[in-house]
């Protein structure tokens, strides 16, 4: 008798330094958005514990009192976030050893070059987390095993950008269409 799969493809043991950094990196990545909920929750006053998605959920949502122009403020946090985000995405990449190393370049370098957008800028340059998770997810709907996570990862990187375009006045008509049509996609997929 055969046990039965778990769908997910068995990683060799010899990942090596870089998939262990990028496992490193994701896991400080989620404690980093973990302690900015946190903040959130119990309501530490500042800017200074939430990163931008933290931000975005708190504006979102309606929670508590923010300053004028609340991602308009540079948070070092932010740059934090842009450099774990490029480490664990090149992780990942041991995972998908079939993939041309363009791919590669391309999603750790957007999260790289938002970097310095954020820095010149101090506002833009944080999407550039959504463009390199949309190049992975697309990536792993390349893979019979990882599909159904890519699928799942273009549905959370449509979702945050819709919510970081969202953030302004004059989207939020804009920001209910792309919700509504992402929102009958997914469950017309799921039937």
């Amino acid at each position: 008798m055969s046990r039965p799969s778990t769908g997910l493809r068995r990683v060799p043991a010899t990942g090596g330094v870089t998939s262990v950094a990028g496992g490193v990196a994701a896991l400080l990545a989620t404690s980093l958005l973990l302690v900015g909920i946190a903040a959130l929750v119990l309501g530490l006053p500042g800017l200074k514990l939430r990163t931008w998605l933290v931000v975005l959920l708190q504006i979102t949502a309606g929670i508590g009192t923010l300053p004028a122009g609340p991602l308009r403020v540079f948070n070092p946090l932010d740059v934090v976030l842009l450099v774990l985000t490029a480490a664990a995405i090149l992780g990942i990449w041991q995972m998908l050893p079939r993939v041309s190393r363009a791919w590669l370049y391309l999603s750790v370098g957007l999260p790289l070059a938002g970097i310095v957008l954020l820095l010149a800028t101090h506002i833009a340059g944080r999407s550039s987390l959504m463009g390199a998770g949309f190049v992975v997810s697309l990536v792993m709907l390349r893979d019979r095993d990882l599909r159904r996570l890519g699928m799942l990862g273009v549905v959370a990187n449509a979702i945050l950008f819709v919510g970081d375009l969202g953030t302004g006045d004059s989207t939020q008509p804009l920001v209910a269409v792309v919700v509504a049509v992402v929102t009958s996609c997914c469950s017309r997929g799921s039937r």
